[in-house]
């Protein structure tokens, strides 16, 4: 009980979230409550939340409103920025676009990130103040700077549709892989738009379908349709990337274990099958089973070469351990465990090609490594 209200909020977060304890939403608005009335400004804008959610209190977007303008009177940023989202979106008081950019403005200017994407967006569209493609630019790549990979993904859009600056496809699929290692769904898709039209990187169709599918688990409906579109047109060959990628780990994961292998194609026992789904079956498995070995061996020559040019330098460098023993070049550790690895998925290609006899399940197959995720309207 009791204790200061950045840790009362800190414990609101908490429970909200589900972090370090179970989620209790009740508790959480108890916390955010707490905090609010010890004299945090920004757990009046965490309280107005969950009003305008309904976590653990009835919505009530006038109370939201009310709770946002509160937090806002109290000088903080995030408050502001959400007076502004409900004076531009019509929450909770009547809709007046320009007053919404006034506040985004005030939020900017105490250098909430969010706050000055959002300015970003009103002055590329002309919402509540003149459009200005160089001044929404300049927004996206202030916001950049400061490390949301939404905004990363924003200003990868202005580079590809050269808003407020010169067209740079090189630059803008720069721009979407950084944000994409950092997670963005939209980043990702449009990643694979890069890849797909060649445009600022080297055409490569099936890392393309790759990122898609990834895009497509996270929920980004781009990725689906431009997905859906390709199975029509290539059917076959995008089967067999999805195995391939899904199996071998060498592009990002494009399908679940279970999602794969629950694949009448896969799940199955070959027995049961048509003579040409067993045709089908064996041919995307082999084609993926060479493929699969070609990038071992690929991977393999590449990272020897790596680990032995590591190794060469530092006996040139004679560094040594403590206890006077070269050290030992990490690559050659990790280069072990991922041919162990893509080892164990040849393994279930040629057990998809095999005749089950008593198999009535898929076989369990290497859990392929995630890729984080948000999301982003991507590019047209």
């Amino acid at each position: 009980k009791g204790g200061s209200k950045e840790a009362l909020r800190g414990l609101g977060f908490c429970y909200e979230k589900g972090l370090g304890v179970k989620s209790n939403l009740r508790k959480a608005v108890q916390m955010y409550q707490q905090a609010a009335e010890a004299g945090n400004a920004t757990a009046w804008s965490d309280l107005a939340n969950c009003v305008v959610n309904a976590s653990g209190m009835s919505r009530n977007n006038m109370k939201a409103f009310l709770l946002f303008k509160k937090s806002a009177s109290m000088g903080d940023a995030v408050g502001n920025r959400k007076l502004g989202w409900c004076y531009v979106k019509g929450i909770g008081v009547e809709k007046d676009v320009k007053k919404g950019v006034q506040y985004y403005h005030r939020a900017a200017e105490m250098g909430d990130s969010m706050a000055i994407s959002s300015l970003g967006v009103c002055y590329a569209k002309g919402m509540g103040v003149r459009k200005d493609q160089v001044k929404a630019f300049e927004l996206f790549k202030r916001a950049a700077e400061m490390g949301n990979p939404t905004d990363i993904c924003n200003l990868g859009v202005c580079y590809k549709k050269g808003t407020g600056v010169k067209v740079d496809h090189k630059k803008a699929a720069e721009l979407y892989q950084k944000a994409a290692d950092m997670g963005d769904a939209a980043a990702i898709c449009n990643l694979g738009v890069c890849y797909y039209s060649g445009t600022g990187v080297e055409k490569d169709v099936d890392k393309a379908l790759s990122y898609w599918h990834e895009a497509a688990r996270m929920g980004n409906s781009a990725a689906k349709h431009n997905l859906e579109r390709c199975k029509k047109q290539k059917g076959d060959k995008v089967e067999k990337v999805l195995l391939l990628a899904s199996l071998s780990k060498l592009v990002p994961p494009t399908m679940s274990q279970q999602s794969v292998m629950e694949r009448p194609l896969f799940k199955e026992p070959m027995t049961e099958l048509s003579p040409e789904d067993q045709i089908k079956r064996r041919s995307l498995a082999l084609e993926a089973l060479k493929m699969t070995l070609e990038q071992i061996q690929a991977k393999h020559r590449k990272d020897t070469a790596e680990a032995a040019a590591q190794t060469k330098a530092e006996a040139e460098a004679d560094s040594k351990t403590p206890d006077g023993k070269a050290s030992k070049p990490e690559r050659a550790s990790k280069t072990e465990v991922r041919l162990a690895q893509l080892i164990e998925s040849c393994k279930v290609l040629l057990d998809l090609m095999s005749e089950p006899k008593k198999r009535k399940a898929a076989p369990k197959i290497v859990k392929p490594i995630q890729i984080r995720s948000r999301l982003l309207k991507p590019p047209s």
